[in-house]
């Protein structure tokens, strides 16, 4: 654990899926701003930016936010824009999946994006929660299977009623 109280190894992982409503843009690219760690997108046209790419950043400070900018790739310049704070996210499992609104100037809209970010603040505990709900799973099936065999032995039982009725006559 740092002096933030961020457990060491812990990550924030963004995926850009897609934006939409752009208007009349060139090719655009996702530029990624986090904890001075920055990352980008591969170019796509703006009628068809659909990106699908994962990126991660350390993380050690909580009070840190992501800042994406939307950018049009000729000239570079900032199209759009938005920030998600880490205390946005919510524990447990510290995701969201969302279209966020890109604003221009004077904080107009200017397009959608739709991410996924997750915050892993902790391998153990990221693992631990996956194991839990698998675990939880297993219990509704093996709930729901027992629900099904004690419908098979009834059912069963009033087949044999009906054959040995039969046999007799």
């Amino acid at each position: 654990m740092n002096d933030q109280g961020i457990m060491t190894g812990s990550i924030l992982v963004v995926q850009i899926m897609e934006a939409q409503n752009l208007g009349r843009v060139g090719s655009v690219f996702v530029e990624l701003i986090f904890d001075d760690q920055k990352q980008v997108t591969q170019p796509k046209p703006q009628n068809g930016a659909v990106w699908n790419e994962k990126f991660s950043f350390d993380v050690t400070n909580k009070e840190q936010g992501v800042v994406i900018n939307l950018c049009e790739e000729s000239g570079r310049r900032v199209i759009g824009s938005c920030e998600y704070e880490l205390k946005d996210l919510n524990p447990p499992e510290y995701i969201v999946d969302a279209w966020i609104n890109l604003k221009g100037a004077q904080d107009k809209v200017v397009g959608l994006l739709k991410l996924s970010l997750q915050w892993i603040v902790s391998r153990v505990e990221f693992f631990n929660n996956i194991i839990g709900r698998i675990e939880k799973q297993t219990a509704e099936l093996e709930d729901e299977l027992n629900f099904y065999e004690t419908k098979l032995k009834i059912l069963q039982g009033n087949i044999n009623k009906v054959c040995r009725t039969i046999w007799i006559i």
